[in-house]
């Protein structure tokens, strides 16, 4: 079983080892915090704090509902694990959604809710900003000053600045040769711009379908594309554009998340596309699959029609 902190107060990595079913394990902490355990590629959140003992009852193969004592925010997590195992065997988004913010409504200096916020809310495939921002308002000051809070609402407010019908925000990055690419380059043309990076395993199966967007529209002068990566490494980055044939624009200021166009647009998740319009604004956000072929045929075959009158 492994357990690493992600909490701001921590920086911690263990290895704890099961012996006849069971574990023991002492950890220093100075104040209450949260790890994270790893039981067969599922985490669990887990609270320490000085001086007290915790103990956890569960099945490894079912991490999702370990029972934990000790420690007022594992046994608030414990309790709300079972009520929603008790709702049914699959429960919908939907129910768990609307406990999770009810936790939140209910419990606004626990650290329960900065996790319930981000697990319910902040990782969802399409997070709805205004919900988000409205459950941290419910957030004593204490949560609201931790770290994850205050940049996950410094990113929340960026993307408000960025959301379809806002004018697209400037940007000036190096491309692989080094050149500096600036969003004024595709004035007056459709730009998907698409936030991705080596190491993500998911970025490749939308590279397949931008390839085939590429393929398709590679030659039509009202629309190009852009990839702007998240790594770290140039390295990492070239050999990933390489043996991915990624033949459109590509720039990356090695910045990691701290990437400056991924921070203006607040972008916290990969892959992630924005379709920007030839007035200069935010068409779409998040537009990806079946509703982004479409769309691209939409406006490209409109664009075509009115070339042609």
């Amino acid at each position: 079983i492994y357990v690493y902190g992600n909490d701001e107060l921590s920086d911690i990595t263990d290895t704890i080892y099961a012996t006849k079913g069971k574990i023991s394990h002492v950890m220093p902490v100075d104040t209450l915090l949260r790890v994270m355990l790893i039981l067969n590629d599922q985490e669990y959140p887990l609270y320490l704090d000085k001086d007290k003992t915790i103990s956890i009852n569960g099945d490894l193969e079912n991490g999702m509902f370990l029972d934990v004592k000790g420690v007022t925010p594992n046994e608030q997590l414990t309790t709300f694990n079972k009520n929603i195992q008790a709702l049914s065997v699959n429960p919908n988004d939907t129910v768990i959604t609307d406990r999770a913010e009810e936790f939140i409504r209910l419990n606004q200096a626990s650290l329960v809710s900065i996790y319930l916020l981000d697990k319910y809310f902040v990782q969802k495939i399409n997070p709805d900003f205004a919900k988000i921002k409205e459950l941290i308002s419910y957030m004593d000051g204490t949560l609201q000053d931790k770290p994850y809070i205050e940049k996950l609402s410094a990113l929340l407010e960026q993307a408000e600045k960025a959301e379809p019908g806002k004018a697209a925000i400037s940007f000036s990055l190096p491309n692989i040769k080094k050149e500096t690419i600036n969003r004024t380059k595709y004035r007056n043309s459709y730009l998907l711009i698409n936030f991705w990076a080596s190491w993500c395993d998911s970025c490749q199966i939308t590279n397949t379908e931008l390839k085939s967007i590429h393929k398709k529209y590679k030659d039509n002068s009202k629309f190009a594309m852009l990839g702007i990566s998240v790594d770290m490494d140039r390295n990492n980055w070239k050999d990933a554009i390489k043996a991915d044939t990624l033949n459109w624009e590509q720039v990356c200021d090695f910045m990691g998340w701290d990437n400056t166009a991924a921070q203006q647009y607040g972008v916290y998740t990969i892959p992630y596309n924005i379709l920007l319009g030839t007035d200069g604004k935010v068409l779409e956000r998040d537009i990806k699959g079946e509703e982004l072929t479409n769309k691209l045929e939409e406006l490209l075959k409109e664009e075509k029609v009115n070339k042609s009158r």
